[in-house]
């Protein structure tokens, strides 16, 4: 859904905001984009080069981007907004780097769903598993944030969940794959908008 949104914008200079691996950084550089990716974690702008190496990456926060006034096309977020306290920084960052008729893409794990346990987490070095922050942002959240940043909405998608034989875990599988089946049909599962700005 993001790709098809990404698609049918013109080309020009893209920003992709705590990138990560890189997908929507190379997405965009093999539509012709020109394309910088920020990310705060120097190990997933390593893999991001790899899997991008036709675009730049530089270390840098959603709140505090390393990106001049005025200076992109096009911002796209995935999967990073949830783990902040507050949409309202990110948003006007955004608002600043954006040239005025600029698009912002935005995705993230709907709010729902972080009740049922869609939670990120990651395990360190020593085997010890931790969650990500997760906010959770319902929609009336991203418009006042986008609103007040100088955004108007465009469009706004939540996409269900497909049917899938690993939701909810392994643990509430092993348990309770009927009632795990039965939470998460028809529920949505992720938040995808298109802003822009003003």
């Amino acid at each position: 859904m993001v790709r098809d949104i990404l698609a049918a914008l013109p080309t020009g200079r893209a920003l992709d905001a705590a990138c990560g691996t890189g997908r929507h950084a190379a997405f965009l550089a093999a539509g012709g984009h020109t394309v910088l990716g920020v990310d705060s974690s120097p190990d997933m702008l390593a893999y991001a080069r790899r899997n991008a190496p036709e675009a730049e990456f530089v270390e840098g926060d959603l709140r505090d981007l390393p990106v001049p006034d005025a200076s992109v096309d096009l911002v796209t977020c995935a999967l990073a907004l949830t783990h902040l306290p507050a949409l309202a920084p990110a948003f006007a960052e955004f608002a600043r780097v954006l040239r005025p008729g600029g698009h912002l893409v935005t995705s993230d794990i709907h709010w729902q769903s972080l009740y049922l346990g869609g939670i990120a987490s990651a395990v360190d070095a020593h085997g010890v598993e931790s969650r990500l922050p997760a906010s959770r942002f319902r929609p009336s959240a991203y418009v006042t944030a986008a609103v007040g940043a100088g955004f108007a909405v465009r469009a706004c998608h939540e996409p269900l969940w497909p049917h899938s034989e690993t939701g909810g875990g392994p643990f509430l599988r092993k348990w309770a794959a009927d009632a795990v089946d039965a939470a998460y049909e028809h529920t949505p599962a992720a938040l995808v908008w298109h802003f822009e700005r003003l």
